[in-house]
């Protein structure tokens, strides 16, 4: 049995109902109708939506479509079961298919349903009852005498009698007897008072209906007058006090069981269908009424709806209207369901003749036999379809809308706004939205479809038309790091457009692309190899050292027009052989941003010399176009585009990129979740100086309400719009875009998924009442201001450029995992941060390091002594006391042998010792073992030992991977050869068992880092070709090195030399040191500060574990505790934290304390006061929370911060910590960074040894320098104290390979003996430059000129164009 809610009743042949329960159903529920509800309002109803996409191409009967329900004030699916055909417009009578109403739409309120929409099943089915035919009382008007009679429909009666029924039963249940493509019969099924009545024998039994068996033409039943039970129409009150007992007649014997009607209802309903048709194509005169079961028009209903039939006479016949008959057997050809009684009206009215003139004409040709059944509830003919047609045609001329692709594609905008992309060109950019018409050549596109392309994508579908038109373009997507982003488009231009004749004489590449490391160049140029549709450009890559003689023995060849190299190689050949680039036209920057973050001068040198390239006199007629393509907007790529490009495309696809772009000015407020309220109200200026739209954004429907309601007490004009209300969006958008007047102020509440629909681009202000999960969704937010944003494409690059808009966050303890995350991307954008914030992020960080115990220690630590970004680094920065136990050597003299190369400085391998060497026992016992008896290995486990033979030696290995063998004959198993390092796959069968006495010697194998060398240029991995060369050089082969340190199996060696005896004598000799052939490869560098770095973080975690040590008991109440209880605990530990920092600031704030800029800067209380004014007073009148400086007065502060440790110790609520709660301290705790120095003359040249630092700040004075900076979440400080004066307004700070360097000129051009005036352990000399102070070379500050017969020459002069 189903279990079934009735919707609603048109009788008992037609009850709409959902399906609750039933056997192997899976019932939707009704939470995803409402989601599905709430989806299409909001699409439909957006302010943007292309009306003219979403119509159907030809409005017909069975129509799937989406209307607008008054009623209902929203959106349906519906069935169109009719078109009505009038004067003026065309009406479709459609089905809600989720509602069970029917409803009259005009045409051109039909829409197209998305895909999406149609997922899922309809919510209501149409259900009739089995197996019984309505009855109703015949009184011939010539007779006494009534009888009930079969009808062709159900009487009134019978509908409230159902009805009543309905309202008093508990339960209803169906029977499913037969399905049709749009109703089912059903046995209804009711409970009432514990009493189960079926619905259909209900209905037999008082006269309402018989059944089918009694509906033909034997007349065995009692047709007489009865008198009922009860009475019919009793209330259901009283149908409840009758306790559903009532003298139910038993049904005649002829009466067939359910079990035989229903055997027999195809039979009989098979019989009644052909009686039904014979009686169609047959004259009816002489036939005696009541045995067919139909409607004769001379039927009139009377009472309480028993119908009394009229004998049709000449006179009664005559007053039927002969042009109404014949357009009403036209409208029953086009509705044979149902038509509203007032469309009947209103197509019969008068006043409508005279324009169904011509139709009339039509309508006379149809067969005057065929008027009389008009009525009949049948399926019009083909010849009636066909007429049909032609009399719609006729009465609509105008031609149907062709087809068209899938609705989803043509609901595509061209709008680059409403997708969320950011396209600001001087010239409108039509995109490309397929390979078809995409400007590129023709073999690429091949290329990309052999690769099954699915492209282009939203970025290239801009990007390319942008490129191949020879703009000067930008873009910033997820997909920038992707070099089919650019390479179709720039090859078709070098492809279609041949070189200037003045050019065509010299020599050099015509396109440069520019990567940021060897990986990316490798990948550049497999691409454009095997695309093969660079016929005639040959490609070529460029990777030079720093070894001074490779670039100028380079040499490019002359067909050569697209050269890939990095910005350091293409830098070194400038210096060289600044003449193979005289016909360069076209500049890329691949990854941009990440080229400026590594090589920003060479960057600059690099683009000087293209903008004096192309400005020369000669050069007037010939193409310039730079391209920049990466994944983030940077200070770098706005000077880039404000002042080298010219009527530059900017296409931003990432919102929250595009809100830097347009250089929005974001605020944090922190506030208590239950405060929220207040502070969004204390921080809005409702008399603002200019004209203002504010958007509040909210989570859900209930905050927005929430939020309306304590504004608009206070704001005059408040705006609300949410998933309940989409009704009103039409409203509320035509309010938002009427011109306000100064010092106006409207505010607007919505909710995330309103933004969309509502189209909104030209707020001034959007704060974030509910927090952002996702950057996406706060990018999404911020591009509601996107008309607001600065325009660099028709700007004149001003600095001091006054932004106009803004965003403010509301920041609570709800939100603690959300803060790291937060503060990264506020950092980039110059926003003022609170201290304590950053403290906390600091202390979150850490927490996070806490969790990665289990973690292997970074790869890029070791090796380097730094890791590039340990935020996103998976491994573990810290000592863990468990697995970094070592039994290693950590000081003095061993011999070691490296037998795996894994880079150019870490190798695998042994520690040879000369008195006794336990691995050449055990290989000498195991090649004799091996000798005499071999057995394979039977079973392979994981994790078990094992042997190897590789040529003469045997190997032990552990097996780490088993993969299933399934049907394969032989299959291989990952292992590791434990005595040298290696892992790699080996043949199942190759695996020898190793006895027990093979395996008491642990392995041999350990990890070994040489120390003070890196790859040059800040490259991240090793280029190969070092590797390569340092593996034949020293790969099995004894070396002699000194440890520096041991750490778990890893020890640091520095040197590491290769000895040699010489013949004949006792003697040994260095041949070769592995630090110094790694640096003359010209693919390394010195690391000096490699060792330092190491000492510094192992000891920095020693102190940590000794206190995490007294601190173990504390942290979590068993040792036992699952990884989500322990997520659990820290998540409650956060949020406390978090409320008391929050309590602090606010605390703090009255106090003046400190406030930090994005620059790194440290303000004094009344400067930053100022400052804070300052830019309230430009933020379009949004008042705003003044972030004070620290004190004057050292007591002031530190009183400050004893009040707010004594806020967290008088926290009784605060869980038990899982961490140290010292992490979480909100005072400044600053650490002094690694500092080398030299001099040249009268300047001094000062390096922070800080590897990309942000927020930086530094301050000169006559006798003094301080800087500040973070990284990582950590604050470095260094305030030092100089041996000599200099000159304060001259000195300059600039960033040098991802370090900042700091130039100071002095006041007295005398040699200084020291930088300090007190010794500093954290100062040392750049010894390393003491060759470059006493030779004057030409470094990087290579400039080129264009002298008068064309040719390039280096200088050195301050010329014009330095």
């Amino acid at each position: 049995m189903l279990e079934i809610q009735i919707i609603k009743i048109e009788d008992p042949g037609c009850l709409w109902a959902r399906v609750l329960k039933g056997p192997g159903l899976q019932v939707v529920s009704p939470e995803e109708y409402e989601n599905l509800k709430v989806r299409m309002n909001l699409f439909y109803h957006e302010v943007d939506l292309d009306v003219q996409k979403l119509k159907p191409s030809e409005l017909k009967e069975g129509l799937v479509c989406v209307v607008f329900s008054v009623a209902l004030k929203s959106w349906c699916r519906a069935i169109v079961e009719s078109v009505l055909q009038g004067v003026l417009d065309t009406q479709a009578w459609c089905l809600l298919v989720d509602y069970g109403d029917r409803i009259i739409v005009r045409e051109d309120d039909v829409r197209t349903p998305l895909e999406k929409f149609l997922l899922l099943p309809f919510r209501v089915r149409r259900f009739r009852l089995a197996a019984v035919r309505p009855m109703t009382l015949q009184v011939p008007l010539s007779e006494d005498t009534a009888e009930l009679v079969p009808s062709a429909s159900w009487d009134s009666s019978a509908t409230k009698y159902l009805l009543n029924l309905l309202q008093v039963s508990t339960l209803v249940e169906a029977v499913l007897c037969e399905t049709q493509d749009d109703c089912s019969s059903i046995e209804l099924y009711l409970t009432i008072n514990n009493t189960k009545i079926c619905v259909n024998h209900e209905l037999v039994a008082k006269k309402f209906a018989c059944f089918v068996s009694d509906a033909d033409g034997s007349r065995s039943t009692d047709r007489a007058p009865v008198s009922l039970a009860w009475d019919i129409y009793s209330s259901p009150h009283q149908l409840l006090e009758m306790k559903g007992c009532c003298p139910l007649r038993a049904p005649p014997p002829d009466t067939p069981t359910r079990k035989q009607r229903t055997d027999h209802t195809h039979t009989e309903a098979e019989q009644q269908k052909a009686e039904a048709a014979e009686e169609i194509h047959t004259p009816s005169v002489g036939k005696p009424p009541v045995q067919k079961l139909r409607r004769n028009p001379g039927t009139y209903t009377i009472g309480r709806g028993w119908r009394i039939r009229a004998e049709a006479t000449d006179l009664f016949t005559a007053q039927i209207h002969h042009s109404k008959s014949q357009y009403m057997k036209f409208t029953t050809l086009l509705q044979p369901k149902q038509i509203p009684e007032s469309v009947e009206e209103k197509q019969s009215s008068p006043g409508q003749t005279d324009d169904n003139s011509e139709g009339s004409r039509v309508y006379n040709a149809i067969d005057s036999e065929e008027l009389k059944e008009a009525d009949l509830p049948q399926e019009p003919s083909l010849d009636d379809q066909l007429a049909c047609a032609r009399l719609m045609q006729f009465l609509n001329p105008d031609p149907l809308n062709p087809d068209q692709e899938t609705v989803d594609a043509k609901v595509a905008r061209c709008d680059p706004g409403h997708s969320g992309v950011l396209v600001h060109s001087a010239i409108r950019i039509e995109p490309c939205s397929n390979l078809t018409r995409a400007p590129i050549t023709e073999q690429f596109r091949k290329f990309l479809l052999w690769r099954k392309y699915s492209g282009p994508n939203v970025a290239e579908s801009y990007c390319w038309p942008a490129v191949a038109r020879g703009f000067d373009t930008v873009l910033v997507s997820h997909s920038g790091d992707n070099p089919l982003s650019y390479i179709p488009p720039l090859l078709m231009i070098l492809h279609t457009v041949s070189v200037v004749s003045s050019l065509a004489a010299r020599t050099g590449p015509v396109a440069v692309i520019l990567c940021p490391g060897w990986e990316k160049v490798q990948t550049v140029l497999e691409l454009l190899e095997d695309s093969k549709a660079t016929h005639g450009l040959h490609p070529t890559s460029v990777l030079l050292g720093v070894d001074q003689d490779e670039p100028k023995k380079f040499k490019i060849q002359k067909n050569c027009q697209l050269l890939v190299t990095t910005p350091f190689s293409l830098l070194r050949l400038l210096e060289a052989q600044c003449f193979l680039f005289l016909r360069l036209c076209h500049l890329v920057l691949d990854e941009a941003d990440l080229l400026y973050s590594q090589a920003p001068d060479q960057i600059s040198i690099i683009l000087k010399h293209f903008q004096q390239l192309v400005c020369a006199e000669e050069r007037v007629a010939c193409p310039r176009q730079i391209i920049a393509v990466g994944g983030r907007w940077s200070a770098g790529i706005d000077g880039l585009v404000r002042e080298h490009m010219i009527h530059p495309t900017v296409i931003i696809t990432v919102m929250e990129e595009a809100a830097l772009y347009g250089r929005v000015h974001q605020r944090v407020q922190l506030c208590l979740d239950c405060d929220k309220v207040s502070v969004l109200l204390s921080s809005l200026d409702f008399q603002p100086p200019k004209p203002q739209k504010t958007l509040i954004i909210t989570n859900s429907a209930e905050e927005t309400e929430h939020v309306y309601k304590a504004v608009v007490n206070t704001a005059v004009f408040t705006l609300k719009a949410h998933e309940d209300a989409t009704d009103q969006f039409d409203f509320i958008i035509d309010q938002w875009k009427k011109d306000i007047s100064q010092g106006t102020q409207v505010i607007l509440v919505t909710t995330n998924d309103c933004l969309k629909a509502l189209g909104i681009r030209d707020a001034t202000c959007v704060v974030h009442y509910g927090f952002p999960s996702t950057p996406k969704l706060f990018g999404s937010r911020l591009f509601c201001m996107s008309e607001n944003f600065r325009k660099l494409s028709d700007v004149d690059h001003s600095e001091d450029w006054t932004p106009g808009a803004q965003s403010v966050l509301l920041l609570s303890e709800q939100n603690v995992r959300h803060v790291c995350g937060v503060l990264r991307y506020l950092r980039r954008t110059g926003a003022l941060l609170p201290p304590e914030l950053l403290q906390f992020a600091l202390g979150i960080q850490q927490a996070k390091e806490e969790q990665k115990t289990h973690r292997p220690l970074c790869c890029s630590l070791k090796s380097f002594g730094f890791c590039r970004d340990s935020t996103v680094c998976p491994d573990r920065h810290t000592i863990n006391t468990s697995l970094d136990q070592t039994q290693l050597p950590d000081s003095g003299m061993i011999m070691v042998l490296p037998l795996f190369i894994k880079t150019a400085s870490v190798y695998c391998g042994r520690i040879v010792r000369q008195k006794e060497d336990l691995y050449e026992d055990l290989a000498t016992q195991m090649k004799l073992h091996y000798a005499n008896e071999r057995r394979c290995a039977v079973e392979v486990l994981k994790g078990a030992l094992y042997a190897v033979q590789e040529e003469n030696c045997y190997h032990r290995v552990r097996v780490l991977e088993v993969p299933e063998k399934g049907e394969q004959l032989f299959s291989s198993v990952t292992a590791c050869f434990i005595d040298e390092g290696r892992t790699q796959e080996v043949k199942s069968h190759q695996l020898l068992q190793l006895p027990a006495q093979f395996q008491d010697l642990p392995g041999q194998a350990v990890e070994i880092i040489l120390c003070r060398v890196q790859p040059v240029d800040g490259e991240v991995d090793w280029n190969p070709k070092v590797t390569r060369a340092v593996s034949l050089k020293i790969r099995g082969k004894l070396h002699q090195a000194r440890v520096v340190m041991s750490l778990g199996n890893t020890i640091w060696v520095d040197p590491m030399v290769r000895m040699v005896r010489v013949p004949g004598l006792k003697t040994f000799i260095n041949e070769y040191n592995v630090h110094t052939e790694i640096l003359a490869s010209g693919f390394g560098v010195s690391n000096p500060q490699h060792v330092d770095l190491l000492k510094t973080v192992f000891q920095r975690d020693q102190n940590h574990n000794m206190l995490d040590q007294q601190l173990s008991e504390h942290r979590f109440e068993s040792a036992l505790l699952s990884s989500q209880q322990r997520m659990e605990v820290s998540e409650d530990f956060l949020t406390s934290r978090m409320k008391d920092l929050v309590s602090g600031h606010n605390a703090m704030f009255i106090q003046n304390n400190t406030a930090v800029v994005c620059n790194g800067g440290m303000k004094s209380g009344e400067d930053a006061e100022l400052s804070a004014r300052s830019a309230g007073s430009d933020l379009n009148g949004f008042a705003s929370l003044i972030h004070t400086g620290p004190s004057s007065s050292e007591s002031e502060s530190d009183e400050a911060v004893d009040q707010l440790q004594t806020l967290n110790n008088n926290n009784n609520n605060t869980p038990q910590a899982p961490y140290n709660s010292k992490l979480f301290s909100f005072q400044l705790t600053s650490f002094h960074p690694q500092i080398k120095w030299f001099q040249r003359g009268e300047s001094v040249t000062v390096c922070i040894k800080l590897i990309s630092p942000v927020m930086q700040k530094c301050e000169f004075s006559c006798d003094a320098v301080v800087y500040s900076g973070y990284v990582n979440d950590r604050h470095y400080y260094a305030k030092l104290e100089l041996f000599g004066d200099i000159i304060a307004e001259e000195c300059s700070w600039e960033m040098k390979c991802n370090e900042p360097v700091m130039k100071l000129m002095k006041k007295d051009k005398r040699d200084w003996t020291t930088l300090l005036k007190h010794k500093s352990a954290f100062v040392s000399y750049e010894f390393d430059r003491i060759e470059e102070a006493c030779v004057t070379v030409n470094g990087h500050s290579f400039l080129a000129e264009v002298g008068e017969d064309g040719c390039y020459v280096s200088s050195e002069s301050d010329s014009d164009s330095d």
